[in-house]
């Protein structure tokens, strides 16, 4: 279930950082999702992390609004990008994913966390309901898929 961020107190500086980088970029949707997403949402609210797991990252999934078409051109605005927005989820390590990039079960994982920076809430919804329906296509074959490879491995084991 898609939650909204909401900013706790106005004119957070993390949550303002987030969004002129987000405008920057061109981003079309950003979503924290993964099992720490809720320290990155209350890093954006402005508090402070009360416990910091060095093995621990942020999760940040990222959609453009023009997906850029040139592999250097992708990797430069990545740098960048990862450059800009470590410093907003500062201590974490951040992940960030160009969700475009991605396979739909990443891409519908993120979609169902947290939804910190919309651009355009039409043109980010046509984007999550064409994400839901090819993971409802989709999904039944890789749940097939799955089960047929652990059936492999297991039936090696028991060899």
């Amino acid at each position: 279930m898609l939650r909204n961020f909401q900013l706790g107190t106005a004119g957070n500086i993390n949550k303002d950082k987030l969004n002129q980088i987000c405008r920057d970029y061109g981003i079309l949707g950003a979503y924290l999702f993964g099992s720490i997403a809720k320290k990155g949402a209350d890093i954006l609210k402005g508090k402070s992390p009360d416990k910091i797991d060095p093995f621990a990252d942020i999760d940040l999934g990222i959609v453009f609004l023009e997906r850029p078409l040139d592999a250097k051109q992708r990797i430069k605005i990545y740098s960048k990008l990862y450059t800009e927005l470590s410093e907003v989820f500062y201590p974490f390590t951040l992940d960030l994913v160009f969700l475009q990039e991605t396979g739909v079960i990443l891409q519908f994982e993120a979609i169902n966390g947290t939804l910190v920076y919309s651009h355009d809430d039409d043109l980010r919804l046509d984007y999550e309901e064409r994400v839901v329906k090819f993971y409802q296509d989709w999904k039944p074959v890789y749940d097939k898929y799955t089960n047929e490879v652990l059936e492999a491995i297991s039936n090696r084991k028991l060899s």
